[in-house]
Formats: C-alpha cells, sequence, structure tokens
C-alpha cells in the first residue's frame, strides 16, 4: 500500500518485471545527486558510466545460524596480515554497513575491541571463518591488493557476495605494500606506483599529546586514524557555513549513508553514535583520509536542538571536541597534540624509490620530492 501510494501504482508481482525495473533503477542511480557527487570528488569521469550485477538471492536473516558480515583480507588500520570484521546474526546486507546495529567482530583477537558480548564469527561459525580465510588469500593473491568482502551465511553454509579493493589508512597501506613486496605478491615499482602520495602528509597528522589533561568524554571505536579537534555540526549547511570561515568541523550523526557523502567530504572528521568499523561512515572516512570514530554509543543525539548528550552534558554546536581516530577516545575541547614519527615502512619505500630508475617510473620524482620534504619538515 506503501509503495503504491508513492509512484501511484501496486507492485509488481511478475518476477521478469521486478528484474526490469530494478536494473533500470541501477542504472538511472547514475545520475542522482550523490553519485554525482561521489564522482566529483573522487575525480571519475561522467562518461565512465555503471553496470549492473545480478545474483542469486541469499538469506542472512534466514534464523539464528544466518548472518551477514563485512570482511577485509587484512587489517585496515595497522597492515597486519589477518583477517579483520564484522558480522550480525540474522541480518541481511543493508544491516552491517547502514550502521543502524552494532556489529560483532570476526576474528577472536578483535573481541577486546568490540562493545558486545556476542561470540566472534571465529567462535560461532568455525568453519565459515576457516573458509573466509581460505577465499580472501584466494582473492587477494589473484587482484595483487587487499580485499573488501561481503558475505552471507544462510543456515551455516557461506556465500561470498562481492569483493572489491579495499579502502585503507595511510600507515596500514606502507605496511601492506611492504609485506606485499617481501610475499612476492607485487614488485616494488608496484607498491610505489599504488600509493596515493596525497595522503603521505597524513603521516604527519598530530597525536594526542600523552601530557594533556582534557576530560575525555566517552569512547567509541576508532574507525580512521587520525586526531581532529573542531566545532560540533550536525547538517551540511552549518558544516559549510564553519568551512567558508576556515573553522575546523567535526560531522556528528547517528550512522551515515550515501547521501551524507558531501557533508563527510567537507568536514575535518566524523562521529558516529552507531556502527562499527565496517560501516558506511568508517569505510568512507578511510578512503576520504578522514579522522572517523564510530559506535559512540553513550551520544544521544538531539537533531531538532542541535545537540548531543553524554556524560551528564549537552554538547551543541558551539562547542569544540576531539575525536581520536587511534583509540577512539573523545575529550571535550581543543586537546593539545604532537608531531609522531614517521613509520620504518616510510623510510624503506624510499629506498626503493633509490633503487628504481626515475625514467621507469611517472611521478617517482615528485614522490621522492614530497616524501623527502616530510622528512626535512619532520627534522626541522
Amino acid at each position: 500500500i506503501l509503495i503504491e501510494e508513492r509512484i501511484g501504482r501496486p507492485f509488481p508481482e511478475n518476477v521478469d518485471e521486478q528484474l526490469v525495473l530494478s536494473i533500470k533503477a541501477v542504472m538511472e542511480s547514475w545520475f542522482n545527486e550523490r553519485a554525482i557527487d561521489y564522482r566529483r570528488i573522487n575525480e571519475i569521469p561522467d562518461n565512465f558510466g555503471t553496470a549492473v550485477n545480478i545474483q542469486r538471492m541469499v538469506f542472512g536473516n534466514l534464523d539464528d545460524e544466518s548472518a551477514t558480515g563485512v570482511v577485509f583480507s587484512r587489517n585496515p588500520q595497522d597492515g597486519k596480515k589477518r583477517l579483520k570484521g564484522e558480522y550480525i546474526i540474522r541480518s541481511q546486507g543493508e544491516d552491517i554497513v547502514s550502521g543502524f546495529k552494532t556489529p560483532w567482530v570476526i576474528s577472536n583477537a578483535d573481541k577486546n575491541e568490540s562493545p558486545s558480548t556476542i561470540l566472534s564469527l571465529e567462535e560461532k561459525f568455525p568453519d565459515c571463518y576457516k573458509k573466509l580465510e581460505k577465499f580472501s588469500k584466494k582473492l587477494e593473491n589473484y587482484f595483487s591488493c587487499v580485499q573488501d568482502i561481503e558475505f552471507t551465511i544462510e543456515a551455516k553454509k557461506l556465500w561470498i557476495l562481492q569483493s572489491r579493493r579495499a579502502e585503507s589508512n595511510i600507515e596500514a597501506s606502507l605496511v601492506i605494500f611492504s609485506d606485499m613486496v617481501k610475499e612476492e605478491l607485487i614488485t616494488k615499482k608496484e607498491a610505489i606506483l599504488s600509493l596515493d602520495i596525497e595522503k603521505i602528509e597524513k603521516l604527519l597528522s598530530p597525536i594526542i599529546d600523552p601530557k594533556n589533561d582534557n576530560e575525555i568524554l566517552t569512547k567509541g571505536l576508532p574507525a580512521s586514524l587520525g586526531v581532529v579537534s573542531g566545532f560540533v555540526v550536525f547538517d551540511y549547511d552549518s558544516l559549510i557555513k564553519l568551512k567558508n570561515k576556515k573553522e575546523k568541523t567535526i560531522l556528528v550523526l547517528k550512522e551515515t549513508n550515501a547521501n551524507d557523502i558531501k557533508a563527510m567530504h567537507a568536514s575535518s572528521g566524523i562521529l558516529t553514535s552507531q556502527g562499527g568499523m565496517t560501516s558506511h561512515a568508517a569505510v568512507v572516512a578511510r578512503g576520504l583520509g578522514k579522522t572517523c570514530v564510530t559506535g559512540a554509543r553513550d551520544i544521544k543525539i538531539d537533531m531538532d536542538n542541535k545537540r548531543f548528550h553524554c556524560g551528564g552534558k549537552f554538547i551543541t554546536e558551539k562547542d569544540v571536541i576531539t575525536i581520536n581516530g587511534e583509540n577512539g577516545e573523545i575529550y571535550i575541547g581543543d586537546t593539545p597534540t604532537i608531531i609522531p614519527e614517521l613509520p620504518l615502512s616510510l623510510i624503506e619505500i624510499i629506498n626503493w624509490c633509490k633503487e628504481i630508475n626515475k625514467n621507469e617510473i611517472n611521478n617517482v620524482s615528485n614522490f621522492l620530492k614530497e616524501t623527502q620534504e616530510i622528512i626535512n619538515q619532520k627534522n626541522n
């Protein structure tokens, strides 16, 4: 009835008509506002076009022996070579990526980071976990890059839905590229060319000064590295007003979705009260190189009055907070920071550049120049 009221005709019952309408909807989505914003942010030409992938439906919400999840073939936070991900029992794909529900971890090694006491997937579905390890390794070897894998478990049977190149923090990327060269999955040249030079400067992002005495408001999940202080904002219009004044901003939402890409790109940092390490906010923030903390469940957001309540305090758009993507901590006020040491993995890759003839690689000279400037800046 609701669909009929919205579109002016009954929901189609014919399966062929449903399929045609679904394909049409995907193709037309190329021209919606959020898709246009995404292409602009990522410099994707409008004439590239899109495609439709038709798959058999499997049901992660069938029973308590079914689930849906997302797993990375390596940890996108620190680059370690082990599975990192989240899942939700009796759920479908939108539940895991939307942030509406707080998920549970894939591996036993990550249980201490989870706010949930539910079993890890490794404990709940040990056979599926072993298959995930096997398939993620195969996919990573085939594509020669870290994989972001969506999966469904239907009545204890594992189904791989899709796999794509994973977004990881620049520090994790350096570790991953270094390890993959040692594993002979990629060459040194391929590793250098895969680096996003613009994100190298992220390594000089400040970290919280251990000597600071600012009050910790609450703690969430460290979804994307970095530390940022800024004015709390709850919508794009307020964010832009502050950005035009060259002020830093923290976008605070219950969860994010595809429509929030423009605001996320314009913000200095992102904080959500729901969602996990593989939610929309976490994945997009890592891709944008934005500091992000998700799943700060103590925060109760009041959108009507543009404020949130936490720990007996109301925080409004006039207030400044600091979010720490290293450990998920949220501080009141502008927290003092220091510049960290450069990681050894960056020094190693710089040395690779020096080994290779500059004429053989596009932009290597620029890469060397920029990284050397970073080192000089650090030393000064």
